[in-house]
């Protein structure tokens, strides 16, 4: 994968950090569900594993 900037193509840039470790897992879930026009209820779920340490994150609301 090459990072190139998208307002300016051609001026690639190098990113440093770590990578990811190889049995690392990335969970992204969500639903939403309508009824009628102003109403609505949703929930989501978000969670990573990278090797032992599990961080999580959910969310739910209506509207």
């Amino acid at each position: 994968m090459e990072p190139t900037f998208q307002a300016a193509p051609g001026y690639a840039f190098v990113v440093q950090g770590a990578g990811a470790a190889e049995d690392a897992v990335a969970v992204t879930a969500g639903v939403k569900l309508n009824w009628g026009s102003k109403t609505s209820v949703f929930a989501t779920f978000d969670g990573k594993s990278p090797t032992g340490c599990i961080p999580m994150a959910a969310m739910s609301g209506s509207g």
